[in-house]
């Protein structure tokens, strides 16, 4: 079941309902981390349907630890 808010004007309490049913939903994440080499590959999979979930190109820093 959908859940849409209409209004702009939500309330602390709107949040706090909005969790407690995302708490209750099961949500899969799925990420694919390319190396920063790899960036026309990874543009290409958006671009074409080539993975789900997030696309992560990491920094410098964090490349080193990407096989």
């Amino acid at each position: 079941m959908p859940i849409c808010f209409k209004e702009i004007d939500l309330t602390q309490q709107d949040g706090v309902d909005l969790f407690r049913v995302l708490t209750a939903m099961y949500i899969k994440t799925t990420i694919t981390t390319h190396s920063l080499e790899r960036t026309s590959k990874a543009i290409d999979g958006l671009r074409y349907g080539g993975f789900q979930g997030a696309a992560v190109l990491p920094t410098a820093d964090e490349n080193a630890a990407i096989t």
